[in-house]
């Protein structure tokens, strides 16, 4: 019984022994660490947390308005040809092919700046949103859900796929999508990825 006891009295010696050492050494650390950052905090170049410019609200995030692969790209400094007209030019925006008289959906919230019909582009829907975007939806075959001055939520249904863009009426049924921001055209798919820099691409 006597060797028991003194073995755990000196279990309980060498316990309180590491108890000590490890908070003597984590007050060292501490002690360190406010040392380091008061020096740190005293340099003319530091920045504080208050000062940085943090984000508070994520960007404007668009979503496709059809389920539909590109069939013709975004180009506002090389032209493409267009068989039916015979011509070389810019395209501002892409073609997303998709059955005729799919579902069309409005990229995000906003406002309905106009639906009218275009010589060159056919039915078209354009929504103002915010942050200076713009949408375009174009060659649609029907667009009688919405006016000037509805407002549409994200995802709301705009129109119909057709085929009405006249440069483009002889390609698959699709939908012409154009995105501007600040009055410049801006590559659809990049504004999709969250990577668009506001710069024509």
């Amino acid at each position: 019984m006597s060797c028991g006891a003194d073995f755990v009295q000196s279990c309980y010696r060498s316990f309180g022994r590491c108890v000590v050492q490890s908070f003597r050494i984590c007050c060292r650390l501490c002690m360190e660490l406010t040392e380091y950052a008061t020096a740190l905090t005293s340099e003319p170049n530091f920045i504080s947390a208050r000062q940085l410019a943090v984000p508070t609200q994520a960007p404007l995030r668009f979503s496709q308005p059809v389920n539909g692969f590109t069939d013709r790209g975004f180009s506002v400094t090389e032209p493409q040809y267009f068989s039916k007209t015979g011509v070389w030019q810019v395209h501002p925006g892409i073609d997303l092919q998709v059955a005729y008289g799919e579902v069309v959906k409005a990229c995000g919230a906003g406002t309905v700046d106009a639906v009218w019909e275009d010589n060159q582009l056919g039915l078209c829907v354009r929504l103002n949103h915010e942050d200076g975007y713009q949408s375009l939806y174009a060659g649609l075959s029907n667009a009688d859900y919405v006016r000037a001055g509805d407002p549409v939520a994200q995802g709301q249904t705009i129109g119909h796929a057709g085929n009405g863009v006249l440069a483009e009426s002889d390609a698959e049924p699709h939908l012409h999508l154009e995105i501007w921001k600040d009055g410049r055209p801006v590559d659809p798919i990049a504004v999709f990825l969250g990577v668009d820099s506001g710069d024509t691409m």
